[in-house]
């Protein structure tokens, strides 16, 4: 079943719900171009990989000079290296590149957090906007009630019931609309505080159009590239080259150099030749990397584990969401909208009171349908990202 979050539209306005729109790529852009924390995280990956290639060449060579007092114009030189078994050096080169890839990884996995809260950002962004566009039409509604009302005061038909209530509608309007100002100011400061302090506008009213891809495909297709699962895959390749580090560090050692001897009356020089058998500084190192490797194993499966669960969460929170849109979409095209509700309190075909219930159930619908499609624009974005790392 190939479902994309862009072909369902279940909302109460005529106007489509997904689009692609310039102004959320230029967002995106901006974050990632501006983010201290992903600023930050450049320049950790770059110290990283240089941190990586450290202690993989050979000890430095050792120089000496030895004068003796007691002799005339006497002097001794030595010049030596000492250099580990070739295979030392092997594995020391091949773990710096799995440190490498795994540098690399926890880049990506920090850089994916970062942007996801902005992809948040964004997604309440454009819900405050649709959310005060609403608050105003239902503001439009409830002064044509007010005018009812006015007109019936008149005529003396109105009860105090009903001026209780359009009373109440007007306050619980005003109290939404303000909260929605307040909680879209700090969502724009949040964007501010991300974008390295440079404010962004958003004045969309659309969700971006999120690719998901093959819904029932998405578990298989997540979890092949999920980045914890990597970074477990990674720390159990360490600990196996770990391993293989640990047992050829148990090979002997070598040192050469060269010895002069200034003398007098008999200068000479030659060649110095030595090994080394390592006794006691290796001493559990191999166990200890063997443990390590058990644990990297345990450790990646409950990690493969908890992943599988959150993308299944994720997967059926989204099918739940798209469900529960389709529903009320369906619901909405039978039932009557406000539009027929306003012409049937002018032709006098509705009491106000019946108005006014009418308007409440299509307001309370409403609402529930923004919410819904709030949060399912949020399990997209965070599902879109496995089709964009």
């Amino acid at each position: 079943m190939k479902r994309l979050f862009l072909t369902v539209v279940a909302s109460f306005s005529v106007c489509s719900l997904f689009a692609q729109n310039g102004s959320y790529e230029r967002y995106i852009e901006s974050i990632r171009t501006n983010n201290p924390a992903i600023i930050a995280l450049d320049k950790e990956l770059e110290a990283q990989l240089k941190g990586n290639r450290t202690d993989i060449a050979p000890e430095d060579p050792e120089a000496e000079i030895a004068y003796f007092l007691k002799r005339n114009v006497s002097f001794e030189m030595n010049v030596a290296q000492s250099i580990d078994f070739p295979t030392v050096y092997i594995n020391k080169a091949k773990l710096a590149r799995l440190s490498d890839d795994k540098s690399r990884t926890e880049y990506l996995a920090n850089l994916k957090l970062v942007m996801e809260e902005a992809e948040q950002l964004y997604v309440n962004a454009v819900y405050y906007n649709r959310k005060l566009s609403f608050v105003k039409r239902n503001m439009e509604n409830a002064k044509r009630l007010q005018e009812y009302y006015e007109k019936g005061l008149e005529s003396g038909n109105v009860s105090v019931l009903e001026k209780n209530k359009i009373e109440a509608l007007f306050l619980d309007i005003a109290t939404q609309y303000r909260l929605t100002e307040g909680q879209r100011s700090s969502n724009l400061e949040a964007i501010k505080n991300i974008n390295g302090g440079i404010a962004i506008d958003i004045p969309d009213t659309l969700y971006p159009a999120y690719q998901v891809g093959n819904v029932d495909d998405f578990i298989e297709h997540a979890s092949s590239i999920d980045y914890d699962i990597k970074l477990a895959a990674i720390d159990t390749l360490i600990a196996q080259r770990q391993i293989k580090l640990s047992r050829s560090e148990w090979l002997p050692g070598f040192k050469i150099g060269y010895r002069l001897n200034m003398e007098e009356k008999n200068p000479t020089n030659g060649i110095i030749a030595g090994i080394s058998i390592p006794l006691w500084k290796n001493t559990n190192k191999v166990r200890y990397a063997k443990l390590s490797k058990s644990a990297s194993l345990a450790r990646g499966a409950s990690v493969r584990s908890t992943v599988m669960t959150n993308l299944q969460s994720l997967k059926n929170d989204y099918l739940s969401y798209m469900a529960s849109l389709d529903e009320y979409h369906e619901f909405m095209k039978r039932t009557n909208n406000v539009e027929l509700i306003n012409k049937a309190l002018d032709a006098g075909n509705i009491s106000i009171l019946e108005y006014f219930v009418e308007l409440n159930m299509w307001y309370d619908i409403s609402e529930r349908i923004m919410e819904l499609e709030k949060e399912a624009a949020l399990i997209a974005s965070k599902m879109s990202l496995y089709y964009r790392m």
